[in-house]
């Protein structure tokens, strides 16, 4: 374990920018998933992977507030911002959680805890389970199919790991945390879903190989597709979703238990291919959506149409909806809206999309802001494996979009009122393929408490 780390910015600069607010925010619990957004000041949390550096920005102005050396953001699985001010950042090369606290004073580190996984591997997924009091992680490695599965508790720190066989090498170790009042863990392995009780596997007793030598018992199993990639947990509805080749899957937690299995289609509104590889939740835990899109010779990626899949968990039905052309990455999503970043050789923009199932634009690309052309951006005709990227972030209120401009150490702030670039914030460090951006604000409560 390291010292906590001294922030290289005045303390100065940061009083009286982060209000803790929370008097607006309810917990979900219960089931309560409706996102409630206090006014906060908004802050960007910057992760240069290839520099193993992080940055915290401030609004308005948006002044470097810190920064951290030696931290490898773990990209793939993401972060979860907690409405308490905490960030959960895995550390793909300390292989530890560093939880980042941002309140009334300069961002600090609060504590790092130890989750190893065997090298060289990084972590694959992460999230918080309702009542945010566990978070829980796994790892990537395509050499084995024996996974490490780590839960920490959100109060203490403490941390048990298990080994998990997902079935296959080239499996991911996917997962969501559900359960109202008690956690629920819920496995997505290569060709099966299993469910166990949180408080089965902090216990006292629990061993590392616990579940893969049966001692361990899970609650329940369920039959899946293949090619597993990402998965969510609505407490408004209580299902569990996971994506697989074959479909959308769609399951209801009852106690710890899976039940009404059910399989939706890639294909929709006459628009098939793909599929949702990053499941993101509207604010009242109500649907899930994501971009997909059919299959195009890696040279062709200009050609790609990329849709949104949308499910409606109460009716349990799919739509999808076009979004860009070309290629398209992760997005940030609010309780209003989502952006999502799109690169294509007649110009890149950040497609801003209504996400408020009350909006009679809801599903609707409502904005697509030009952002400036990437020096060395992908070209077309050739793949983009090398090139310059892009992330997109938005804060929890929806006001503010961003995307990184990777490789030359640039992020664009977008008023997403006035669809405009207000502002760009020039990075210590060129942000080299694309980087990680977060927005957060200090007692937002969110209904997707998967890492994304």
């Amino acid at each position: 374990m390291r010292p906590i780390d001294t922030p290289m910015t005045s303390r100065r600069a940061a009083l009286g920018l982060f209000a803790l607010a929370l008097a607006g925010a309810t917990a979900l619990g219960s089931g309560q998933a409706r996102a409630q957004v206090s006014p906060a000041p908004a802050q960007l949390i910057v992760g240069d992977v290839a520099a193993a550096s992080l940055y915290v920005f401030g609004a308005p102005e948006f002044q470097l507030l810190a920064s951290f050396d030696d931290i490898a953001f773990g990209a793939h699985a993401g972060v979860v911002a907690l409405p308490d001010g905490r960030v959960l950042i895995p550390d793909d090369r300390n292989k530890q959680l560093v939880v980042l606290k941002l309140g009334t004073g300069a961002p600090t580190i609060e504590k790092r805890v130890p989750m190893p996984i065997p090298l060289p591997s990084r972590y694959a997924w992460a999230a918080v389970d309702p009542s945010q009091s566990v978070y829980a992680a796994t790892n990537l490695d395509s050499d084995e199919s024996v996974k490490i599965l780590t839960l920490v508790d959100l109060k203490t720190y403490a941390t048990k790991q298990f080994r998990i066989d997902v079935g296959a090498a080239d499996a991911e170790l996917n997962f969501a945390l559900g359960g109202d009042p008690e956690p629920v863990v819920i496995l997505h392995l290569a060709e099966k879903a299993e469910s166990y009780r949180v408080a089965d596997l902090m216990a006292a007793g629990a061993k590392i190989n616990g579940i893969l030598d049966g001692t361990i018992k899970p609650a329940s199993t369920l039959p899946l597709g293949k090619g597993g990639h990402s998965d969510s947990f609505s407490a408004a509805s209580k299902r569990w979703t996971g994506s697989t080749l074959r479909g959308f899957e769609i399951a209801t937690l009852k106690d710890a238990a899976l039940t009404e299995h059910k399989t939706l289609s890639w294909e929709a509104d006459e628009r098939g291919g793909g599929r949702n590889a990053r499941q993101r939740l509207t604010a009242d835990g109500g649907h899930v959506f994501g971009p997909l899109a059919a299959s195009v010779p890696p040279a062709q990626w200009a050609e790609a149409e990329v849709d949104l899949h949308w499910v409606d968990l109460a009716k349990q039905t799919a739509r999808r909806m076009p979004l860009a052309k070309g290629a398209v990455g992760r997005g940030g999503v609010s309780e209003k809206l989502a952006v999502y970043a799109s690169i294509h050789s007649d110009g890149d923009h950040a497609n801003l999309v209504d996400v408020d199932p009350a909006s009679a634009s809801f599903r609707q690309v409502v904005g697509r802001v030009t952002l400036p052309k990437l020096v060395n951006g992908p070209v077309p005709g050739k793949p983009t494996a090398g090139a310059e990227g892009r992330h997109s972030a938005i804060t929890p209120d929806g006001r503010l979009a961003f995307v990184t401009q990777g490789g030359e150490g640039k992020v664009a702030v977008i008023d997403t009122a006035t669809k405009a670039v207000v502002r760009t914030i020039e990075t210590p460090t060129p942000l080299k393929g694309g980087a990680y951006v977060v927005g957060v604000q200090m007692g937002a409560v969110s209904a997707d408490l998967s890492a994304r």
